[in-house]
């Protein structure tokens, strides 16, 4: 399926009002939401920094501080929980999300009256054992989560769109595109390439074609915010990828503002938010704002 959309006016287009066309004799109409989830909840700026003695906890301290989950899950919808699962990898290396922090949400959106949570990962070790040995899709089965697979490219819709300099077309996963919240759960990692992994780089797994990113990586980790914004960024910050000294626990961000929260992200690990380029380009596109200093909010 090849999507074509066209933004009004510079507007976001509210969800199942699109234009979009499919390659062939005929037009069809799509109800399908392509870059713009509910935005329910957005609007508070704050950027949270929660610590405390399990995931669970740093997040509901968290979370409450943004008018707790039902200000960004209502009745009826569709919720995707992106985390992160890409390595082969067991919960104790803290190299992929808490599987008990997916757990929590998924429960959470539950109470919420959410129609239904679909988690998934293109990973880029092999699937079925980073879905397995994360712990993750274990937890999400028990607490009545949809897992999808992201493998295989009949997953993913190829999307079009006029505004982007560089990533013009993308394969979606088809689960984005029904989504009316995207929840974005991230790690903390140094990155040889991009200086940093958290948030932004952690939609990259929502995308089949990865071979774009090679050659414009910054650029197309900003643009693809076009296509997908999420209304709740969470990145888990262990202590083992934070250069700062006296942090003393794991800290977990939680923010409506993607940019805001790899800003924080990079001061945590040590990086200077300025000489990451990514950052700073989705920053000039407006996807976010990169001041932060005013914003932050400790809790203990």
């Amino acid at each position: 399926m090849i999507i074509f959309q066209k933004k009004l006016n510079n507007m976001r287009c509210p969800k199942n009002i699109l234009i979009p066309t499919i390659i062939g004799v005929f037009l069809m109409v799509f109800s399908i939401n392509v870059e713009g989830q509910s935005t329910s909840g957005i609007g508070n700026d704050k950027i949270i920094l929660s610590k405390g003695n399990s995931a669970v906890v740093q997040f509901d301290k968290g979370i409450a501080q943004l008018g707790g989950i039902k200000n960004f899950v209502k009745k009826g919808q569709k919720i995707v929980i992106k985390p992160a699962m890409s390595w082969d990898q067991i919960p104790g290396n803290k190299i992929n999300t808490s599987p008990e922090l997916v757990e929590h949400i998924i429960n959470l959106c539950y109470e919420a009256k959410a129609r239904q949570v679909v988690v998934f990962d293109h990973t880029v070790d092999q699937w079925t054992k980073c879905y397995k040995n994360s712990g993750i899709e274990r937890v999400a089965k028990d607490a009545r989560a949809r897992v999808m697979p992201a493998n295989d490219e009949r997953y993913y819709t190829t999307v079009f769109l006029e505004e982007p300099s560089i990533l013009k077309s993308v394969k979606i996963h088809q689960s984005i595109l029904e989504a009316d919240v995207v929840i974005n759960l991230s790690v903390l990692k140094r990155h040889a390439k991009i200086n940093m992994s958290a948030g932004i780089s952690n939609l990259m797994g929502c995308a089949w074609d990865w071979d774009f990113y090679n050659s414009e990586i910054n650029s197309c980790l900003a643009e693809f915010l076009y296509y997908t914004k999420p209304s709740i960024n969470v990145i888990e910050c262990f202590q083992q990828d934070m250069l700062l000294e006296n942090v003393g626990s794991d800290i977990q961000i939680i923010a409506t503002d993607i940019v805001a929260a790899d800003v924080v992200a990079a001061e945590l690990c040590g990086q200077n938010p300025l000489l990451i380029d990514y950052i700073q380009i989705a920053n000039k596109l407006n996807f976010g704002n990169s001041i932060v200093e005013d914003r932050k909010l400790i809790i203990k």
